[in-house]
């Protein structure tokens, strides 16, 4: 939904208030980070499909309803789709205008902490089974977990639907936020995309960053 969404500098500890940290190259924002893990499920034996349109490009405030679009018609050009993905980044910021940067190291690397947005029908959305999507992000969080108990945050529960209502295994997933690195992110997008893919094969993949980022 918010393609442009993008990241900090390699190295950069301090921002500014004019820092925006968005940008419209595929190769340096949530679109690379989507690649990542399309990669990985290609790679765990799931065929992906990764939309690169950027929904945010032109109107911020219509995003949802693109996206949405784009969802749907994915979904009706192929039906065998079972899991739908949103990828985001986080925005932390302090009433300083601090950026925060949610990073913990797994494997001895420094890595975007990582979380997941469960959107329900509490204020009303129309997305009744929205328990069976939470089901799944708490599967992916356990499977998380057991690799590092500091790379997830806890899962976050919406009142609204985020366009999850399509089908019962979407999710909307905050890789990183805008004080981590494009680095950072890219080693989270690894290890939460295997965590996905054990969670749907019930297979452990064995994938690491290691196996894609090199």
């Amino acid at each position: 939904t918010h393609g442009t969404e993008a990241y900090a500098a390699e190295g950069q500890t301090s921002y500014t208030e004019g820092d925006s940290f968005r940008n419209t190259d595929i190769g340096g924002n949530v679109v690379a980070v989507g690649a990542v893990m399309a990669d990985v499920f290609e790679a765990a034996g799931i065929p992906t499909l990764h939309c690169t349109d950027m929904f945010d490009r032109e109107s911020y405030s219509d995003a949802y309803t693109l996206s949405s679009a784009a969802v749907r018609k994915y979904l009706a050009a192929h039906p065998s789709i079972r899991i739908v993905l949103d990828v985001h980044r986080d925005s932390i910021i302090r009433s300083d205008k601090t950026k925060i940067r949610p990073v913990t190291k797994v494997n001895g690397a420094d890595t975007a902490q990582f979380m997941i947005v469960a959107g329900t029908d509490f204020k009303g959305a129309n997305h009744p089974d929205w328990r069976d999507n939470l089901n799944f992000a708490l599967k992916i969080q356990k499977e998380l977990t057991g690799i590092s108990d500091s790379l997830c945050r806890a899962v976050n529960l919406r009142g609204a639907g985020f366009n999850q209502q399509y089908v019962s295994g979407s999710l909307l997933l905050e890789i990183g936020s805008c004080g981590n690195s494009l680095t950072e992110a890219k080693r989270t997008a690894v290890w939460a995309a295997a965590a996905i893919a054990d969670v749907v094969s019930a297979i452990p993949c064995g994938i690491t960053p290691e196996d894609i980022l090199t």
